[in-house]
């Protein structure tokens, strides 16, 4: 436990403000009716459970990790609530959306706002360029087929 603390006060002494943090907390409502944790997020949540809330509006959603109504979150972040999509549908939300928030680690809170765009393509397409971009036929020849997959 000490040496967490020192980490924390190590940390405090440099200036973060001028740096973007990569990978946001979003939650996943998507065509096909999944309802899915990213990875940053279901980390969150240890024990898969939460109670999940939903503005009237369908603009926010609240991951209470402390809840009474708690849902079982599986193991690769889909959460099985049939309604959730009845709301969105009677509020005319066209999926696929997306809820980006933040995390308050104090009160074990998640709130996400709605958002119609991926916040993480951005990343995932730079990734993907720059492994296209450093990829050789020479180191796939334990994978030939790896090629022919990367667009």
């Amino acid at each position: 436990m000490e040496n967490l603390n020192n980490i924390d006060e190590q940390q405090n002494t440099y200036d973060f403000s001028e740096f973007e943090t990569i990978g946001n907390r979003v939650l996943v409502v998507s065509i096909n009716k999944s309802f899915v944790l990213n990875t940053p997020l279901r980390k969150c949540f240890p024990g898969r459970k939460a109670e999940l809330r939903i503005k009237n509006d369908c603009s926010q959603i609240v991951l209470l990790a402390n809840g009474e109504k708690r849902l079982n979150i599986m193991t690769n972040g889909k959460i099985n609530n049939s309604n959730i999509f009845s709301l969105l549908k009677q509020k005319d939300i066209k999926l696929p959306v997306y809820y980006v928030g933040e995390w308050d680690d104090k009160a074990k809170i998640w709130i996400g706002d709605l958002c119609y765009k991926n916040p993480n393509e951005k990343l995932y397409r730079k990734n993907k360029k720059l492994l296209k971009e450093n990829t050789s036929s020479e180191n796939l020849e334990f994978a030939p087929d790896l090629e022919n997959n990367i667009q």
